[in-house]
């Protein structure tokens, strides 16, 4: 069946620019070019039912989060791609003038194919048909389902999220509280967290995501315990600190020995462990 959604040009000056940049083989161009058959079992969306709806953003959003897993990059990483690379906006059908993807509409979007089950169907159609065009090699090698591809994507993006809350927060009592900060400070939190590094150097395999995560779970507990003992309210109510029980709060939960560990679903877009899923 046709999908219900017209499938619209690649904007003139995207396709000019990357043209101009991008190899004739290039993967994104290909991907750009290859929306009518990516799209062809697509059968959830009637944007011309409703004209306010943000359904045209469908496809985008299915490609983009394709693009973000082949790439392995975090919502945030990926909203910059897309508002900054023109191979991104030529794969994406977007104008080089688009602002980007917003990782809030990253993370919407995967929780709409979690809980929608025409949805999920959907993208698994994309993602096979993606495949059988040859465009992600790596899903041909190690086949994946819709939900584990997004699972994946997530637990990268939640791993982001709390690595650079930490950053932040120890950014900041490194700058007004250092005395404060040597007296607690771990000795691993000197290379673990890079303070003076721009990005966070993060492992590229789920497993060692979901263990660092947790890794950095626990020393965002026993920075807020230091807190808590500091009694110095006025570290409390810094910005970073509320940002940070909140990351907590949404992130994870105390284990039965003791520990931590992080929550088996993403508190926004629904997610859970692909370990869970295998063995459902």
């Amino acid at each position: 069946m046709r999908s219900h959604f017209l499938i619209a040009p690649i904007p003139s000056e995207t396709a000019k620019t990357a043209r101009a940049i991008l190899g004739r083989n290039n993967l994104f161009l290909m991907v750009g070019d290859s929306w009518e058959s990516l799209m062809a079992q697509v059968t959830s969306i009637e944007t011309e039912k409703d004209e306010t709806s943000q359904n045209w953003m469908y496809p985008t959003l299915a490609v983009g989060t394709l693009l973000q897993y082949k790439e392995k990059l975090s919502d945030r990483q990926a909203e910059e791609a897309s508002r900054l690379r023109v191979d991104w906006k030529y794969a994406l059908r977007l104008s080089k003038y688009y602002p980007g993807l917003s990782r809030g509409m990253l993370c919407n979007y995967r929780q709409g194919v979690y809980h929608d089950p025409a949805s999920q169907r959907d993208f698994q159609s994309i993602l096979d048909r993606s495949i059988e065009l040859g465009l992600f090699q790596e899903c041909q090698e190690a086949p994946v389902t819709a939900v584990t591809l997004l699972d994946e994507v997530c637990t990268q993006s939640r791993l982001e999220v709390v690595m650079l809350a930490l950053r932040r927060t120890l950014e900041v009592l490194a700058t007004h509280h250092l005395k404060w900060l040597r007296n607690i400070i771990l000795p691993d939190w000197y290379t673990r967290y890079h303070l003076f590094n721009a990005a966070p150097d993060l492992p590229e395999d789920l497993a060692g995501q979901v263990a660092l995560t947790e890794t950095i779970g626990a020393d965002i507990l026993y920075l807020t315990d230091a807190l808590a003992r500091s009694q110095q309210p006025e570290l409390e109510v810094l910005d970073e600190i509320k940002a940070l029980n909140r990351v907590w709060l949404e992130q994870f939960e105390p284990d039965t020995e003791g520990g931590v560990q992080r929550l088996a679903r993403c508190s926004f877009c629904g997610s859970q462990d692909v370990a869970d899923h295998k063995g459902s």
